[in-house]
């Protein structure tokens, strides 16, 4: 069965501005986005590397219970956000909830770098800052609609 077109005529005044028609509109979303990913990134590896800076550290957080509590809370506000539309959507709730998943991705990663030794996690910081630096550098610089 043929699903029914739909064109930008027919859909309501609210659907039509979420087109995102225009490209400056698309470039400017497209750079907050990444600019977010870069500060979330940033804070998450700045956590991941305070177990290598203080070997004490290292040694609480693979001893104590507490960061699986942490995760326990990542999977809870995760749910939340995947469940109810409505958090996503309203503005200080989003990024209320995005500042809590982060802090707790830091500390799940925190914990899981601690029981492997530096090179391992600095190989995969390298490979994760590379592969998001040329998917930036794609989305800033290619001009090409891929959506």
């Amino acid at each position: 069965m043929e699903q029914p077109q739909v064109t930008p005529v027919d859909m309501p005044h609210s659907i039509k501005n979420m087109l995102f028609s225009e490209q400056s509109i698309r470039s400017r979303f497209v750079t907050k986005v990444f600019i977010l990913v870069t500060v979330v990134l940033g804070i998450v590896s700045f956590m991941c590397a305070v177990p290598f800076i203080f070997p004490a550290f290292m040694v609480w957080t693979q001893k104590n219970i507490a960061f699986l509590f942490v995760a326990i809370i990542y999977f809870v506000v995760a749910s939340v956000l995947l469940c109810c539309s409505s958090v996503c959507r309203s503005y200080p709730l989003n990024l209320i909830a995005l500042g809590i998943i982060t802090l707790a991705t830091g500390y799940m990663v925190m914990a899981t770098a601690s029981t492997f030794n530096a090179p391992t996690v600095l190989l995969a910081l390298c490979m994760t800052t590379c592969s998001s630096t040329a998917i930036i550098v794609f989305a800033v610089f290619v001009k090409k609609n891929l959506t």
